[in-house]
């Protein structure tokens, strides 16, 4: 992730760039204040594990002052802003979308404000606090044990991969790693005993 004196330097170029307004670390309130004043939120980052899983806060926080946001197109936000026009989804390697976007985003204002619009609605129609925590909370109400899709017997001839795999990512999705793990050792003491007779 980098050492401490790789930020100090990138802090000092920040500090010294002449279109930049560094403001340092600043109290959250503070920070929204600036976001209401701003016009547009450019968060694009490169692909990696860490930004497909994250649902970033404040992405979010941008989208509820008003912003519309200029974002990855791989993210778990990426199909929401999309399907809202919330912003501008693009793909991060390519140069021409987001100059695409930025250009749009510098040129139109009325889009901007369109956009912006939208983003306020996603985020009071999905992502408010009682919108997005209610199937959490349907489910801690009455909470039930999904049962697996039990894994079949092995007859003689052994089981494709592919078939394998689908019954792994559904016991997965279903019951988490506990009932892969024991759903796999089933199989397996299944397995065994047919081999053994």
């Amino acid at each position: 992730f980098g050492e401490i004196k790789d930020f100090q330097i990138l802090e000092k170029d920040l500090r010294d760039h002449a279109r930049v307004e560094y403001m340092g670390f600043v109290p959250h309130d503070r920070l929204i204040e600036e976001y209401r004043r701003a016009h547009v939120a450019l968060d694009v980052m490169a692909r990696n594990p860490e930004r497909e899983l994250a649902f970033t806060t404040r992405t979010v926080e941008y989208m509820w002052c008003g912003l519309p946001v200029i974002y990855q197109d791989f993210s778990e936000l990426s199909p929401l802003i999309k399907e809202y026009e919330a912003g501008w989804v693009v793909n991060p390697a390519d140069e021409a979308q987001v100059e695409a976007a930025i250009e749009e985003a510098l040129t139109c204002p009325h889009e901007v404000r369109r956009r912006g619009e939208n983003a306020q609605q996603l985020v009071r129609e999905r992502l408010v606090w009682d919108k997005a925590i209610e199937p959490l909370d349907t489910f801690c109400r009455n909470p039930r044990r999904i049962e697996p899709l039990p894994m079949p017997m092995w007859s003689w001839s052994p089981k494709s991969i592919p078939k394998l795999l689908r019954e792994v990512r559904h016991n997965l999705r279903r019951g988490g790693l506990s009932a892969v793990l024991y759903y796999s050792r089933r199989y397996i003491k299944n397995q065994w005993e047919i081999l053994r007779r």
